[in-house]
């Protein structure tokens, strides 16, 4: 099963609020052995996410183990060599144990060289990481090339669309959408339940079923923690907060978005008595 999740915008902290946050629940709530990746060349914010850093150093002197490593590479050696599942296990970083990975990108190659790589032999690797890990996570930003992000469209079983609190981005979004024939479901990212502008609001604009649209709540706990290398921890501690806890409503909107995800994917039926 291939997830994309798509945002117009580059760079952006709400799409990878929702990608992290939503593959977490599925591996760990739900018990679905997942992988994360980003589509686009030299593209670090799921790092950020994943890897903890000191605060001195810049990301990349703070990663620079991961410069001969990560989907550039993988995707060379399929062009030049041939590679095993050996070969790309080595590449992954082990985020929650037998459940949740992360392939780390590469700025080793040039943008061009990369995009050249992926265009040929994207469609292999991503099969091949389906088949590893079951369902495979793709970032898909606004930085991302054009040809690539609509090669992961093609293949991806659903297309998860980022969507903000602001019309004009939304009005923006809509005219792009029309474009892309893809089954979609949607996610507000950083969702703040008090602004006027609700999620009923954006189902209205873009013509949204409620059950294809869920929301990842703002949080600020959330956003320190998606910049400095400590969301896994942070959802460890959180993603079960009971009624009387803080973050339920947050823990509780990503879990209810992660099964309207699971369901489309025919990968979650809710049990009846």
């Amino acid at each position: 099963m291939k997830i994309a999740f798509w945002c117009k915008e580059p760079n952006s902290l709400s799409l990878s609020a929702a990608l992290a946050g939503i593959a977490y629940t599925t591996a760990v709530c739900f018990g679905q052995r997942s992988l994360v990746l980003h589509s686009g060349f030299n593209c670090h914010e799921l790092e950020s996410a994943f890897v903890e850093q000191s605060e001195t150093l810049l990301i990349r002197e703070e990663l620079a183990y991961f410069y001969d490593s990560g989907i550039d590479l993988i995707l060379n050696r399929l062009k030049f060599e041939g590679l095993g599942n050996t070969g790309i296990k080595e590449q992954m970083l082990e985020l929650k144990k037998g459940l949740l990975y992360y392939l780390p990108g590469s700025s080793k190659s040039s943008r061009e060289i990369y995009e050249d790589a992926f265009l040929e032999k994207g469609r292999e690797a991503l099969d091949l990481l389906e088949q590893m890990f079951g369902i495979v996570f793709i970032a898909c930003g606004g930085d991302v090339d054009l040809e690539v992000n609509r090669l992961v469209f093609e293949m991806s079983d659903v297309l998860i669309v980022i969507c903000e609190q602001l019309p004009s981005y939304n009005k923006a979004l809509a005219e792009e959408l029309f474009n892309i024939d893809k089954d979609k479901m949607y996610l507000v990212g950083m969702y703040d339940k008090e602004s006027k502008y609700t999620v009923k609001n954006i189902r209205k604009e873009l013509q949204i079923k409620k059950d294809s649209i869920g929301v990842i709540p703002y949080c600020i706990a959330c956003r320190d923690a998606l910049t400095d290398g400590s969301f896994i921890s942070f959802m460890e501690r959180n993603i079960k907060s009971t009624k009387k806890e803080k973050l339920f409503y947050f823990a509780d909107e990503i879990k209810q978005a992660t099964k309207k995800i699971l369901r489309k994917a025919g990968l979650y039926e809710e049990k009846k008595d």
